[in-house]
């Protein structure tokens, strides 16, 4: 996996971290979204897009890399997310045995905690995780501090109600 962006004007391609992307406005996507069909159904579509794709990443990244550590996945993911514009992320497990999740992101690339923008950065994140520690694993909270420009979220597992 290549370790950067590569710009192939001939081809049209965008490649990031070797794979092929196309670039285009998550933030106008998410306000479109949420105006077409309100912000709670735009969520739940963008959270179950978000979760599958960062399910199938990680599965793709175990499979070309069955030796490698759980972080060696969250370093390689974490500068995907700096590649691609979202900030820098940090992750943080719980030293309790809750099985929480704490992840933040400095000058996040979305800001709101609402609608289709709540679940975009998020959700990827909890079907990664998911996929990675093999349990299942729920956003439990999102919130932005202007101060200091960072866009937290505490994961969990999933309870059965």
């Amino acid at each position: 996996m290549s370790n950067s962006i590569e710009f192939d004007e001939k081809r049209g391609e965008v490649r990031l971290l070797g794979l092929r992307q196309m670039v285009m406005s998550m933030d106008a996507l998410c306000n479109h979204l949420d105006t077409l069909v309100g912000n709670q159904v735009a969520e739940v579509i963008i959270k179950n897009l978000e979760l599958q794709e960062g399910k199938e990443e990680a599965e793709r990244f175990v499979r070309n890399h069955p030796d490698a550590k759980v972080e060696e996945f969250l370093d390689l993911m974490k500068r995907y997310d700096a590649l691609s514009g979202v900030g820098i992320t940090s992750v943080r497990f719980s030293e309790n045995q809750d099985g929480l999740v704490f992840i933040e992101i400095l000058n996040p690339y979305i800001k709101r905690t609402s609608g289709s923008s709540k679940s975009l950065l998020f959700s990827w994140w909890c079907g990664a995780l998911s996929a990675i520690l093999h349990r299942d694993l729920d956003l439990e909270s999102i919130t932005y501090d202007a101060s200091s420009d960072i866009l937290k979220c505490t994961i969990a597992p999933r309870v059965i109600k």
